[in-house]
């Protein structure tokens, strides 16, 4: 079943970032910038840019070293954010 603000794509966002392994924070800014005529507007815009600042945030040493040495993962990021648990870690 198609969620209403997300029927005039044509893949699912969930569905294009798992598929992609897009990682949480990633595909929080897709979400939001897919949807944001659709459902909230203005607001959904902000909740994107907040996303991109923790990206920014969590990955501001990215410049001096390679990819490999300072790509935050999922978890790195969920264990950053307060109130954040998914997946395996939800049960603890």
């Amino acid at each position: 079943m198609a969620i209403k603000h997300y029927e005039h794509l044509k893949i699912d966002v969930a569905e294009f970032c798992s598929i992609n392994e897009i990682p949480f924070l990633e595909g929080n800014i897709i979400k939001y910038v897919c949807r944001w005529k659709q459902k909230n507007g203005i607001n959904d815009l902000q909740k994107a840019k907040h996303y991109i600042d923790m990206l920014i945030k969590f990955n501001s040493d990215y410049e001096n070293q390679s990819v490999n040495q300072s790509r935050t993962t999922n978890r790195e990021v969920r264990n950053q954010i307060p109130g954040i648990k998914t997946g395996m870690d939800a049960g603890t």
